[in-house]
């Protein structure tokens, strides 16, 4: 948590209309940043099967390509994987991430336009 630590201390001493932070994976990351006038915790959901399907045509890592389902959710499992699930039931926010990377991005837009008003 030190970057996280670093990053809002270099946040807070220089303000801006807008900044966006992402990468937050444990419930210590975000801790720093909730302090910081109007912050505000967005996560990005997809169903398990979109996701399934995404990483393993992605083949982002070596054994993506192979996984199974099973395989997939049971990775869900994993203490790195749990205390997301954590940090993703705090978030204020949610952008739905189940369409096309259009839709993603007007979905991102349309958020930080509620935000900013």
């Amino acid at each position: 948590d030190i970057l996280s630590q670093t990053l809002a201390r270099e946040i807070a001493a220089k303000p801006h209309p807008l900044i966006v932070v992402d990468g937050f994976r444990r419930p210590a990351d975000v801790e720093p940043f909730q302090n910081l006038p109007g912050f505000v915790l967005a996560r990005v959901e997809a169903a398990a099967e979109i996701r399934f399907y995404r990483i393993t045509n992605r083949s982002e890592n070596a054994d993506d390509k192979g996984k199974t389902f099973e395989q997939f959710l049971a990775d869900h499992e994993l203490s790195t994987e749990k205390t997301n699930a954590a940090l993703q039931e705090v978030a204020t926010e949610a952008i739905v991430n189940e369409g096309s990377l259009e839709q993603l991005h007007a979905s991102i837009e349309a958020l930080l336009a509620r935000l900013s008003t």
